[in-house]
């Protein structure tokens, strides 16, 4: 609601990245979107942090510990599900992504603007609530790597990146992947909608058309299409 006027609102590097491959944001925009987007991660953890100092203290003595029965790092970053291994949470965050782009999309062509973030928020939620299990859901670079970025000043940075074989590239990679993945498929159906659409027009129109001007309108159109996404 804030930040939908001025930047789109993405609030997610794969958003972002995916856009740039198909052309809708340019590579110098997409670099500060994503540095934006992290430092934001970053620093709400850090309030989160400073807020509940005392209870981390209360917890585990002053000692921070990223896993076992005193851990606290999770409050932070996501790590897998018990027995979880990196191929399956990969997979899940390409899924759990893609799910969030078509319903994010979808909601974008269907609602008010004064309703997208409540929509936004609720669509969020349901897939942390269905999908958290086996990669806690990040679904969201900026939300996994701003935080865990924070979490290697306060619990060291091999503890953090080290922990759980690495595990740190999948809530970054499996999301980029899902949302370009997603992206791209939606060009494509709307492209093919298009086409499927304007098929008969534009037989009817070749007794006064030449093939060129077919052409140019077709590829008109197909841009104009692509510009909507």
């Amino acid at each position: 609601m804030l930040s939908g006027p001025i930047t789109g609102a993405h609030l997610n590097p794969a958003l972002s990245i995916s856009l740039m491959t198909v052309g809708k944001l340019k590579l110098l925009q997409c670099i500060f979107y994503v540095i934006g987007q992290i430092l934001g991660g970053f620093l709400g953890a850090a309030l989160v942090y400073l807020v509940y100092l005392k209870q981390f203290d209360e917890f585990d003595g002053g000692i921070r510990q990223v896993i076992g029965p005193n851990g606290t790092a999770d409050i932070f970053f996501t790590m897998p599900g018990k027995g979880t291994p990196q191929w399956n949470a990969l997979v899940d965050q390409i899924v759990t992504t893609a799910i969030l782009m078509i319903f994010g999309m979808s909601v974008g062509h269907m609602i008010s603007e004064a309703a997208k973030p409540f929509a936004y928020a609720l669509i969020v939620t349901g897939i942390i609530c269905a999908f958290s299990l086996n990669a806690g859901a990040a679904i969201n670079p900026a939300r996994d790597l701003g935080p865990r970025l924070f979490g290697a000043f306060v619990y060291g940075w091999n503890e953090v990146f080290g922990v759980h074989n690495y595990f740190f590239w999948v809530p970054i990679v499996g999301p980029i992947i899902g949302a370009i993945v997603d992206l791209r498929e939606s060009c494509a159906l709307n492209q093919i909608q298009i086409i499927v659409k304007l098929f008969p027009q534009l037989e009817y129109l070749k007794t006064r058309m030449n093939r060129k001007e077919i052409g140019q309108i077709t590829k008109y159109l197909l841009l104009k299409t692509n510009n909507t996404i």
